[in-house]
């Protein structure tokens, strides 16, 4: 059958072709807890463990859907995927407390506080300097 020669078919019954150079979101999560948030953490060199002692879970919920993860092999096994082909470098879904995020990024906050008041406090006491450094 020639190209004009196909019967006419509706745009919307047609499956979605994709092409090769896709640019969907292949690492995103559905199914989200929203009183959590997400990562894939690569699972090489004790990251995971890490990881685990900051607070982070494995996600072994049955209502998460991975966009282009592989189903987990059993009910209760954790979602993973390939991040990395050529070395084989899997991914792991692991979730933490939004309330531990939060506890985190106000200590980071501090830190970064301290680090610039230590920058900026030799300036502050130097005499002659041009202008005023002031902090808001």
């Amino acid at each position: 059958m020639t190209k004009k020669n196909r019967p006419a078919q509706d745009r919307a019954q047609r499956p979605r072709r994709s092409f090769v150079g896709d640019t969907r979101d292949t690492m995103s999560v559905q199914g989200k807890d929203p009183d959590f948030e997400y990562r894939i953490v690569n699972d090489e060199r004790g990251r995971v463990e890490r990881m685990k002692e900051a607070g982070y879970v494995v996600v072994e919920d049955e209502g998460i859907v991975l966009n282009a993860g592989e189903a987990p092999t059993q009910p209760g096994s954790a979602h993973t995927l390939t991040v990395d082909r050529k070395h084989g470098t899997k991914g792991i879904l692991m979730k933490i407390s939004k309330e531990f995020v939060e506890e985190d990024k106000k200590s980071r906050a501090a830190q970064i506080k301290r680090t610039e008041d230590a920058m900026f406090k030799k300036e502050r006491e130097t005499d002659g300097r041009y202008g005023t450094l002031e902090q808001e």
